[in-house]
């Protein structure tokens, strides 16, 4: 009787040793007394149709977003321009660098820049609402005159230097000779850092103003002096901000590809 106390009380104090052995994280005898096999992995379900359709037009309209408001490729109508921007020429603008632009509307929904002296911007004229390229040469608060076709912006003359007869290919408005060529001379100017290239006629005598330039507006010409609808003219007059539709960067493609004149040496060409 003796015998099997002492047999059971050591059978009982090895248990506990017994137990913690079984249950040892990592041990080989906890895996293979487990008896159970490891699941396998769940299997993600396709998306619907619908999911990657919502997900593909959510892209389309911030692509559409991103594009409408931050820029916009123009084609030049007309030889305003000449001889920085030719008629055919298309450019590229940045819309974003002046306020928030949407499609149809006059007026920018919000203004937090302004367009610095010498840019090409595009504005939406007083006059009809059409959109118009046009020089800035004039700032708040400037006094702009222009005396004999010679530009004076606070009583000091825009520094000009006659570069010669203007060619035949840059004085060329829809195809056909422009009104106003005869005569016609360019001249560099300088203005607001910028370098870049006007024509006229030196037998022109237009003149204009002085006239001071109201806060939160700019004065703007066209290059050709002679044939411009701008500023100078009483239904357009100094600007507002919020018509600055955008800078002109750079020249993407000019002329036609499909009537077989397009002119390669303009495209990406940069404007000053």
């Amino acid at each position: 009787m003796s015998d099997e106390l002492e047999t059971k009380a050591d059978e009982t104090a090895q248990a506990p040793d017994d137990a913690a052995a079984a249950t040892t994280p990592g041990s080989a005898g906890a895996g293979a007394g487990s008896g159970k096999k490891p699941g396998k992995p769940r299997e993600e379900e396709p998306e619907s149709f619908g999911s990657i359709l919502q997900t593909v037009l959510s892209a389309l309209a911030i692509a559409m977003l991103i594009r409408i408001t931050t820029f916009e490729l123009f084609e030049i109508d007309g030889s305003s321009m000449e001889a920085t921007l030719l008629h055919g020429d298309r450019v590229y603008v940045h819309k974003f660098v002046y306020g928030l632009w949407l499609p149809t509307m006059t007026h920018s929904v919000v203004t937090w820049g302004s367009p610095r002296l010498g840019e090409i911007v595009i504005l939406n004229s007083p006059a009809d609402d059409e959109d118009l390229v046009k020089r800035v040469v004039g700032l708040p608060g400037d006094l702009i005159e222009v005396r004999d076709q010679v530009l004076y912006r606070n009583g000091q003359a825009v520094p000009q230097r006659d570069l010669g007869e203007c060619l035949p290919a840059e004085r060329m408005s829809r195809g056909i000779p422009d009104l106003y060529d005869a005569g016609c001379h360019v001249y560099e100017e300088r203005l607001g850092g910028h370098v870049y290239r006007t024509s006229r006629s030196p037998e022109s005598y237009d003149s204009f103003g002085p006239l001071r330039i109201p806060a939160g507006h700019v004065f703007v010409m066209g290059d050709h002096r002679d044939g411009s609808h701008d500023s100078r003219s009483s239904d357009v007059g100094p600007i507002p901000f919020a018509r600055v539709k955008g800078r002109v960067a750079f020249i993407v493609t000019s002329g036609s590809l499909l009537q077989g004149a397009p002119r390669w040496n303009r495209y990406f060409k940069d404007v000053d």
